[in-house]
């Protein structure tokens, strides 16, 4: 790597954390839902969450979101429409979903008011799955980070441990990367790893 890119990944370092952080729970979230587990809605608001704060700072530079309450920091719908305010990711459409993902991730707490009675459903998986990816390809990353990132890591290099491979779990019976094209998509922003 050459001293612009160096610096352009220590300035972007908490992103990229964001990013990676992310593309740990993104797996783990499908694992839990395939196998019919409701800790996995949490998991996948807390994966959504996270990519969209990377996407945040990779697009504004740096925000500082100490001044949200807690709720606020965790809550997709919002942190989607603070992404609007830097980059348009087209997310709209996903309103309804982003804001049951928020009430399924405040379930986990008894003290908090269930917002939707609705629970987790196989439809929300199909939608979780196209939020993430879509970010995950817009979102302004170089070719030699993404290439040395998790998420990208675990679809395509060809050396990771097979018998531990998040890699699975990410491609188990998720149409939105294989009938959708995402698969192409995300590999071409890559190349051969």
């Amino acid at each position: 790597m050459n001293f612009q890119q160096i610096r352009y990944l220590t300035i972007k370092k908490e992103g990229l954390l964001f990013f990676f952080d992310s593309s740990i729970d993104y797996p783990a979230a499908r694992c839990l839902i395939l196998n019919g587990l409701f800790p996995g809605f949490v998991l996948a608001c807390q994966a959504i969450e996270k990519i969209l704060k990377a996407a945040i700072f990779f697009e504004s530079g740096f925000v500082n979101l100490r001044g949200w309450n807690n709720s606020e920091k965790h809550n997709p719908f919002l942190l989607k429409e603070e992404l609007k305010k830097y980059r348009n990711y087209k997310l709209d459409k996903y309103n309804d979903f982003l804001k049951h993902l928020f009430s399924l991730y405040q379930k986990r707490y008894s003290n908090n008011p269930i917002v939707s009675k609705k629970g987790g459903s196989s439809d929300d998986l199909i939608l979780f799955d196209e939020v993430y990816l879509k970010i995950a390809i817009k979102i302004p990353i170089t070719k030699t980070a993404k290439k040395r990132t998790k998420l990208f890591v675990d679809l395509f290099d060809k050396n990771v441990n097979k018998y531990w491979n998040d890699g699975f779990w990410i491609r188990k019976r998720n149409r939105t990367l294989i009938e959708k094209g995402f698969e192409a998509k995300l590999k071409s922003l890559v190349g051969e790893l």
